[in-house]
């Protein structure tokens, strides 16, 4: 029976030396290998931004609950104000108490102006400020809602958001959303809601 010759897989040059090592009938050209090394590189890269965006995204919750927790202490405020307000002397009282102040008119030149020095004073960018409708309270005061909207970066709406607890007038903190992001996650877009009050002469 004759014998067969086991072949060598390797292809000879034309001097005799071997160019390639070949794996089943294809083998692993260079091209091949500049794919596996350019797909590695973007696996690690991937995996580096996956990680740091985690980071990121922790840090943002963290921020958010702490300003929660900010809203919630200012609205716990005004909501033991309505309680005693059932009279001027009592309502002024407690607001001269809390070192806050109701003023007699609706006075939007000064809310603007108290918002506009918070945030640039804090190193943000003030963009707009939009009312809503009144709401005329049983106990004598109006509720002025409005939403602002302001870019900052996180430190800066922490900062921004401490302020208005510590201004002269009474300002409540409703809801803070942040709108969008820079590329680089540094700078916030941020809308948000708050309420101005006033006394009904």
């Amino acid at each position: 029976m004759p014998k067969y010759r086991k072949q060598d897989t390797r292809m000879k040059s034309n001097n005799g030396s071997f160019k390639k090592y070949v794996l089943g009938n294809h083998g692993i050209s260079t091209v091949d290998i500049i794919i596996i090394v350019v797909a590695s590189i973007v696996i690690i890269i991937s995996g580096i931004f996956l990680f740091t965006n985690f980071k990121t995204l922790k840090q943002v919750n963290e921020d958010i609950a702490e300003m929660k927790q900010i809203i919630e202490d200012k609205q716990d405020t005004l909501d033991r104000l309505i309680e005693l307000g059932q009279s001027e002397d009592a309502l002024k009282a407690d607001y001269e108490k809390n070192k806050l102040y109701v003023p007699d008119s609706k006075d939007e030149v000064g809310i603007i102006s108290d918002v506009t020095d918070i945030v640039v004073s804090e190193g943000g960018t003030f963009r707009t400020i939009t009312y809503s409708t009144e709401i005329v309270k049983e106990d004598g005061v109006t509720d002025v809602p409005f939403k602002i909207r302001l870019d900052s970066s996180y430190e800066q709406l922490n900062k921004i958001v401490d302020k208005f607890n510590r201004t002269d007038r009474l300002y409540v903190i409703d809801s803070i959303t942040i709108v969008e992001t820079s590329t680089d996650g540094s700078v916030l877009n941020t809308e948000i809601v708050m309420h101005a009050y006033y006394k009904i002469q």
